[in-house]
């Protein structure tokens, strides 16, 4: 191989590289903004939780239990999918149940 095939082929693989980076980068952007969306809603869903619990207004017996459905699956999926992927610490998700 002379240095001239040696150059072409590490462009073709820088190209290659710059272009795995570019698409990574995209793909970390899209998970940012997914995983401020599904906190985005887990918390307007603690709001109402707390505001049907503290009687502010009174609440339907359905809506209470979808709230309630939806709260505890939003909340086992951001520990499972989002908090514990992004780090080694021991979440515990007892400390959410107020």
């Amino acid at each position: 191989m002379n240095e001239q095939m040696f150059l072409e082929s590490m462009n073709h693989l820088k190209e290659i590289n710059d272009k795995r980076d570019s698409e990574m980068k995209k793909l970390e952007r899209q998970l940012l903004e997914y995983k401020k969306q599904l906190i985005t809603v887990y918390g307007i869903i603690r709001l109402l939780d707390s505001v049907y619990n503290n009687h502010v207004i009174e609440p339907a017996f359905e809506v209470t239990t979808i709230i309630e459905c939806l709260r505890t699956y939003i909340s086992e999926y951001l520990v499972e999918n989002v908090i514990n992927n992004n780090s080694n610490s021991n979440y515990d998700s007892s400390d959410d149940a107020d």
